[in-house]
């Protein structure tokens, strides 16, 4: 992961009002997930509608912060693109959630091939940010994460830095307080 020039396309991701790949990415993925999680399964839901509330209808200075237990690679983006409004993604998608990878896997930059090249841009396009695994309380990309939410966008993280099988959230990674407490600083929120 060579952490300068990912960051610098991060930030620059996050200060485009447009990604000329985010509808094309965000609509190809809802309607696979739709299909995937609606159509060949049977998705059951608790209070989504408190989800959309705050998507659709909060300060728009105010960041939302969402977290979940990651269970598997299906869960970001499949499962999550289809729990988001079906209007926001094809109309709105300012509102989409952004999220964090771990640049080993999402962000990997031992080859400089077209086909790398696209697919971090596919990622990017996603809304999705590199992370560094035990990368420390420091990194930049925490910092990054943080303004996400200080300038009021929607930050979706899982907090223990891997998929888990248990059913409840295990160990939370250091870094998501530091996020938050980051924001409040800036914010006072």
């Amino acid at each position: 992961y060579n952490q300068k020039p990912q960051l610098e396309r991060s930030m620059h991701s996050l200060n485009a009002d447009f990604h000329p790949f985010r509808k094309l990415v965000t609509i190809s993925v809802t309607l696979a997930s739709a299909f995937l999680f609606r159509g060949l399964n049977t998705l059951h839901t608790f209070n989504l509608n408190t989800l959309h509330h705050y998507i659709q209808n909060r300060d728009k200075d105010t960041g939302l912060l969402t977290v979940m237990n990651h269970k598997s690679v299906f869960d970001d983006p499949l499962l999550t693109s289809t729990l988001i409004p079906l209007g926001i993604t094809l109309w709105n998608q300012s509102k989409l959630r952004w999220g964090v990878c771990a640049a080993d896997i999402c962000f990997r930059s031992n080859s400089h091939s077209l086909k790398t090249m696209f697919l971090h841009e596919c990622i990017l396009a996603g809304k999705v940010l590199p992370i560094v695994r035990l990368g420390g309380l420091n990194q930049i990309e925490l910092k990054v994460a943080s303004h996400v939410l200080c300038r009021g966008d929607w930050l979706h993280l899982y907090p223990e830095g891997r998929c888990e099988q248990k059913s409840r959230i295990e160990l939370i990674r250091h870094g998501i307080a530091k996020v938050v407490v980051m924001n409040v600083m800036e914010t006072g929120k």
